[in-house]
């Protein structure tokens, strides 16, 4: 046996007793798999080698066979909303919930989530947690936009752009790009005088460029179409902000992102209509207050013609008013429904 301190690989064992990385590795670990005549081979030559086995590697490989339950590895869905309910409540966030969950199991992991605004949570508490809890993957949602946990055994991704620090890789969809091309189909299909009305949330997790692209369009609009942007005050005090500016601005259709928009807008005496005919014969304000909502991000993403699995628009959306007028009857669309009957 050689002397020396340089750990000698199973894969270097494997090519010059002429078998697979796998093989080798059921030799030298005592597994069945190979014939005695291969096994032997293969000690004698890592004998020679001098291979020594990576005891952290052996201990790892002894607990997952000796598990009796084949528990999935957990990664942590960190909800950091203000209402505890909020990605299970509210259908336009729903979905990215189930579908981490999803995806998770298809991985073979599970998806376990943890609100960090529980009593007497605080960073350091939290990172306890997940540090006893074996865990060492989270996904972290919006809004919050700094999280002080510790990191040193953590991988972590963003769901959103209102995370600041650290910097993690982050999923998120662009508002911005959403916003111009909602319009730019709602102008198309011949309506003018359309409405932004987003909350100031909405705002501070795009790091203020949502602002900037209602102002840009609004100042692009001509002088008769043109209906300021609203910034709600993250949905408290609506009463005093929405009805003012609906009964000045007059919009024909509102642009938001927020689904209690529809419940704000009837509150104040406005009614949604339901669309079950073609949207440009229904779209606008008439003498019995209507008006119409269109999901921003929703719409947007559909008029780009998204490839997705899932539906894009569903009967609880806040763009379940422009879906509907599809085909009367159907509460899911895909895409392309959107992209063929909007722009046919």
């Amino acid at each position: 046996m050689k002397n020396t301190t340089a750990r000698v690989s199973v894969g270097k064992v494997a090519r010059l007793a002429g078998v697979s990385k796998t093989a080798a590795g059921f030799a030298l670990h005592n597994l069945p798999g190979v014939s005695k005549e291969t096994r032997g081979r293969i000690l004698r030559i890592a004998k020679e080698l001098g291979y020594v086995p990576d005891a952290r590697i052996d201990g790892w490989m002894a607990r997952v066979q000796d598990a009796k339950s084949k528990d999935l590895l957990p990664i942590v869905w960190l909800n950091t909303a203000v209402e505890k309910d909020a990605w299970h409540r509210y259908r336009f966030q729903s979905p990215y919930l189930e579908g981490a969950r999803e995806r998770a199991l298809e991985l073979g992991y599970k998806l376990e989530e943890i609100w960090c605004r529980e009593r007497g949570m605080t960073m350091r508490s939290l990172s306890g947690i997940l540090y006893k809890s074996a865990i060492e993957g989270i996904i972290v949602t919006h809004p919050v936009r700094h999280l002080r946990l510790d990191w040193n055994h953590l991988a972590g991704v963003a769901l959103g752009a209102a995370l600041q620090a650290p910097k993690l890789h982050r999923v998120a969809h662009d508002l911005n790009f959403n916003l111009h091309l909602a319009l730019k189909s709602l102008k198309r299909l011949g309506h003018r005088r359309i409405g932004i009305c987003l909350t100031q949330d909405v705002d501070t997790a795009s790091h203020y460029s949502i602002r900037s692209t209602a102002r840009d369009l609004y100042f692009s609009a001509s002088a008769k179409e043109r209906v300021p942007p609203l910034f709600l005050a993250n949905g408290e005090g609506w009463e005093r902000e929405l009805f003012p500016w609906l009964k000045r601005h007059k919009p024909a259709v509102i642009v938001g992102h927020d689904n209690r928009i529809k419940r704000w807008v009837e509150a104040v005496g406005y009614r949604v209509p339901e669309l079950r005919s073609r949207l440009q014969r229904q779209m606008g304000l008439d003498r019995e207050n209507r008006i119409v909502i269109v999901g921003a991000g929703h719409l947007g993403q559909a008029l780009a013609g998204g490839a997705t699995e899932k539906p894009l628009l569903t009967g609880g959306d806040d763009a379940v008013a422009v879906a509907r007028f599809l085909d009367p009857g159907r509460d899911s669309y895909h895409a392309q429904d959107v992209i063929d009957r909007l722009l046919s």
